[in-house]
């Protein structure tokens, strides 16, 4: 995750993250559509960020994160278009916390921070739970921090 100013920030960065963290989940999506379809229980989940929430962007300060904030936001995007077109299906969008990954920990120092709070292990069991307890009305649809449950506003 490039820390780098709106106003510096490349178009070439923008357009391989953008490439990673949205048309990679799209074209994912185009491929297990019909496998979705069969399904009993079909669920799509995005793995997102915080970082592309448009409702809190100030407060997340996403601001100094642009190529990947831009490109999760268009992530959110495909996941609720998911969730409108298919009735069918469970679609929603996860933020798995600030893991202790490369990235995550380097995000983490960025903010002053020595490591990132949440180990993988955390967030894995977070997402699982919630995967596994998702339904169309009350999960589908929606953007949640796993850490602690709450809702995201898009």
């Amino acid at each position: 995750m490039a820390f780098i100013p709106m106003d510096l920030v490349g178009v070439d960065t923008v357009t391989d993250v953008f490439n990673v963290n949205t048309l990679g989940p799209v074209v994912l999506y185009q491929a297990v559509r019909a496998l979705l379809q069969k399904s009993k229980v079909p669920k799509w989940v995005s793995v997102t960020s915080a970082a592309g929430s448009i409702g809190n962007l100030e407060s997340f300060q996403a601001h100094v994160v642009p190529a990947f904030g831009l490109a999760k936001a268009s992530l959110n995007w495909v996941t609720v278009a998911a969730h409108s077109a298919n009735k069918w299906l469970i679609a929603f969008a996860v933020h798995p916390g600030l893991v202790q990954t490369d990235p995550g920990n380097k995000a983490a120092k960025a903010m002053g921070l020595e490591q990132a709070p949440h180990t993988k292990r955390q967030s894995i069991d977070a997402i699982i739970g919630l995967v596994d307890n998702a339904t169309r009305e009350k999960t589908s649809g929606k953007f949640y921090n796993v850490i602690d449950g709450t809702e995201i506003p898009w």
